[in-house]
Formats: structure tokens, sequence, C-alpha cells
């Protein structure tokens, strides 16, 4: 669904970032060769892609790393984060059009409380070592994360997300994404109050089927 719906949408100098669901082959050739990049995480489960550069980021032995930090204050804690960044285990890992693989560590620090709290993640991009350093990459992570936590909140918030219970194997996942697809068309038709384009189209269904048959090209 991901892929069919790249394919209409002109991704020309465009930046896609995606969790790990996203980290598939034929999806990130479309990325690439419609003009864009691609940037992804990577989890445990996706097996020896995540596991050599897990290893590969613990031994320190690549002479090439490159480091950025940074330092956040805001909302009653402290971010601090890292990434290290590697082209050299890139040539290694069958994917396509990869370039970099990194590695980001996160600590957060409550003010009010001292708790601590770590998260390690590392992932992959298409975005080569001379258009995006380290600094870079940290900035657009950021930037996802910022994003992703507040898709989030609003689709428990606003579309009772996790108060549904789901019975299909890949039920939450597929809510998810039609979810985030929801909110994007929203945004894109200019609202940005959901909870309140929520109850504008509850109360008009006949223009919210007519959203629904619209075709995505024309929406995106």
């Amino acid at each position: 669904a991901a892929k069919r719906l790249l394919e209409k949408v002109d991704l020309e100098n465009k930046i896609i970032s995606g969790d790990a669901i996203f980290a598939q082959q034929e999806l990130s050739k479309t990325v690439v060769e419609k003009g864009g990049e691609y940037l992804w995480k990577l989890r445990a489960n996706q097996g020896n892609m995540y596991q050599r550069a897990v290893a590969h980021f613990e031994q320190m032995s690549d002479q090439y790393l490159e480091q950025a930090s940074s330092l956040e204050k805001g909302h009653g804690r402290i971010d601090q984060r890292e990434i290290l960044t590697s082209f050299r285990i890139a040539g290694s890992l069958k994917f396509p059009y990869l370039e970099q693989v990194f590695r980001i560590t996160r600590k957060s620090e409550q003010v009010k409380t001292g708790k601590i709290s770590k998260q390690t993640v590392c992932g992959i991009t298409s975005g080569s070592v001379e258009e995006f350093e380290a600094k870079d990459l940290l900035e657009l992570t950021r930037k996802h994360w910022a994003i992703e936590n507040g898709l989030h909140y609003r689709r428990d918030v606003t579309f009772k997300e996790d108060a549904v219970r789901q019975t299909a194997k890949n039920g939450g996942r597929v809510l998810a994404v039609l979810n985030n697809l929801t909110i994007g068309i929203l945004r894109k038709l200019g609202w940005e109050n959901i909870a309140k384009a929520r109850r504008y189209f509850n109360a008009r269904i006949d223009e919210a089927l007519n959203l629904i048959m619209t075709p995505l090209s024309l929406l995106l």
C-alpha cells in the first residue's frame, strides 16, 4: 500500500522517513528512483542487517565514523542525543541505494524527579555522506520522532486507536497506517485541529464519503 501511494506522489528532492516497517527493498527503490531519499529505522526482527549494524558500532573499529550530538531542554526534561554514522558498512549490506548506517543514543532526564531513560536506535539512509553529515541526520531523525510522537498522540486521543480491540494479525499496523493517512489528508486540506475536523465530517457524512472517493493523487 505504501509503495503504491508513493508511486503517485512527487518525491523529487524529498526525504521520506519512517519506522522499521518501511525498511523494505522495493519501497526504498521506489523512493530513490523517483528522485527522493529514504531514512528508515531498523529493528531486531529485521535480522542480519540490524545485527551487523549493532555489532559495527559496538566494535568502534571504523576510523571513518562520524559523530554529532545535541542537547535540548523543554517540557520538563533534558534530552541529549548522540549519533554515529558509517558509510563503510553500507557497502557490505545488500540493500538498494544504501549509503549510510547510523546509531542514535538518546538519554532523557526528567527535571523534577531526576529519572533517566535511555534509548538506542539504528537506522539506514540513501543519503550520501557528502550530502548528509552526521549533524544533518541527527536533525532529520529528531524531526521525524517529533512528528511520530504527535501522530501517536492524535491517533490515541482523537481516534481512540489504543482502545480498539484488534483480532487480525496486522490489524494494529493497518489501523495506524490508515489513521496516519487520514491525519495527513486533513492537514493537506488545511485542518489544524484534527478533533474539530473529525466532528465536522461526522456531521457531514456525504462530504466524508466524497473525500474518501477522491483519488489520492488529487489530495496529496
